[in-house]
């Protein structure tokens, strides 16, 4: 073990949990099983992503394009929400402002 399990094992160890608990609670997420706490809590959202990395890795070179396909939708999708939200916020507007400035200005050139 290095890097963030050390981390989380001296942070455990300073909040008074002690290191057949954190053996314990490692090996419930590891192994599935129910852990009970801010610890289980913790380790969860950290394996949800290793365990979706580990499945990506095994992905065959097909499902890999699929599913990087659909990130990249699901990325501009988010994009363009935001975009909407932006707008209708007025975050937009300068840059209206400067497109009908340079357009009074004789500085808009075609595509």
């Amino acid at each position: 073990m290095g890097g963030l399990a050390e981390t989380e094992r001296a942070r455990s160890a300073a909040e008074g949990i002690n290191e057949a608990d954190i053996d314990r609670a490692v090996n419930d997420v590891r192994y599935g099983t129910k852990a009970s706490g801010r610890f289980f809590l913790i380790r969860t959202s950290m394996t949800q992503i290793e365990a979706i990395q580990a499945e990506i890795e095994s992905l065959s070179s097909e499902d890999f394009v699929r599913l990087r396909e659909w990130i990249a939708q699901r990325d501009w999708q988010n994009w363009d929400r935001q975009i909407e939200r932006d707008s209708a916020a007025g975050k937009l507007d300068y840059l209206r402002e400067e497109v009908q400035a340079a357009k009074q200005q004789g500085e808009l050139r075609g595509l």
